[in-house]
């Protein structure tokens, strides 16, 4: 895809559409933040939700997670393989850290054919992210949270008015870096 229509394509996709769900041997769970007291929040509570239905649609995927959502996901075969931010020192985990993590943990359990789930204003770019680190499409469901929260501990989860413009300004800068 050349370098305007990926330009375009971050300035106005904002509802990426599920796609077929074909044979998948892994979920892909990217975390959306916490409250400050370390409870995942109503966005991961409400994906969770999500993961465990797929889980009973799809019995035996193995979750590689990160820690905000792996925490609401308790009975199922999880694997926190980024850590949640608040116990991170140091740099911010970024979408690409997550999905290089994710790709090293999937190498490892021999999965390819990963189904992703991350916050719906989150989609397009996780996914691009996580398709350059792999090197292969990965699939999006359906249903996944489109919701904000008021008490999320990283601020542009709170409401559009500051997710929307972040979103767009991480995907510029991911763009011209390269990343996807």
């Amino acid at each position: 895809m050349n370098i305007v229509r990926k330009f375009l394509e971050c300035l106005f996709v904002w509802n990426v559409s599920p796609t077929e769900i074909i044979e998948p041997d892994v979920i892909l769970a990217h975390g959306v933040g916490d409250h400050e007291d370390g409870t995942p929040g109503p966005i991961n509570q409400e994906m969770a939700v999500r993961i465990r239905e797929f889980c009973s649609e799809h019995p035996g995927l193995s979750i590689l997670a990160q820690g905000e959502v792996g925490q609401c996901l308790t009975g199922l075969k999880v694997q926190i393989v980024v850590p949640r931010q608040r116990d991170r020192t140091g740099k911010y985990i970024d979408t690409k850290d997550v999905a290089q993590s994710q790709y090293a943990a999937c190498k490892k359990g021999n999965w390819s054919r990963p189904v992703l789930f991350t916050w719906r204003p989150h989609v397009l770019r996780a996914r691009q992210v996580t398709e350059k680190v792999f090197g292969i499409k990965v699939m999006i469901p359906d249903g996944l949270p489109k919701r904000y929260d008021k008490d999320n501990s990283q601020i542009w989860l709170r409401n559009p008015f500051v997710a929307l413009p972040r979103e767009l300004a991480a995907r510029m800068l991911y763009l011209f870096k390269g990343l996807i």
